[in-house]
Parts: C-alpha cells; sequence; structure tokens
C-alpha cells in the first residue's frame, strides 16, 4: 500500500508542476496580448482585431482557472492520501 501511495503522490505532484507552468505561461500570454508583445496571425482573425484578441483573453483567462483548480484537488487528493 504504502508504495502504491508514494507513486500517487509524485504523480499529483508532477501533474502541479506541468499544471503550474501552464498557469505561468498563460498568465504572460494575457500580459503580452495587452501590452501588443504577443502576435496575432492574422489569417485567424474573421473580423474585428479587438473583438479576436478579447476572446482569446477570456480563453486564457478561463484555462488559467482551470488550472488552478486542478492544482488545489490534487493538492487535497495528497492531503488525504498523507491522512490514511
Amino acid at each position: 500500500k504504502g508504495v502504491m501511495m508514494q507513486k500517487e503522490i509524485k504523480s499529483l505532484k508532477d501533474s502541479i508542476k506541468s499544471w503550474g507552468k501552464q498557469v505561468t505561461e498563460h498568465k504572460q500570454k494575457i500580459k503580452d496580448l495587452q501590452s501588443g508583445k504577443y502576435k496575432i496571425d492574422p489569417s485567424k482573425v474573421k473580423d474585428d482585431p479587438e473583438k479576436y484578441k478579447k476572446g482569446l483573453s477570456g480563453k486564457w483567462k478561463n484555462e488559467v482557472k482551470n488550472y488552478k483548480n486542478l492544482i488545489k484537488n490534487a493538492k487535497d487528493k495528497i492531503k488525504k492520501l498523507k491522512q490514511n
């Protein structure tokens, strides 16, 4: 039981680390988009570029929220595993 639990905890910690990197990258993309550093592929913009940027920013913000939820859930699971 102990070895399996340690493997699961390690896997969860690896996932937390990976999701944390995604949060950082997405936050940077949002910042770069707002500052004009992030270059948008014009072929992807069907209508108003500002509307496209707003949609892209919203998508990334939502993904940040989802990654943070995953991180919280994984940390809660680690806590539970350690209590058993």
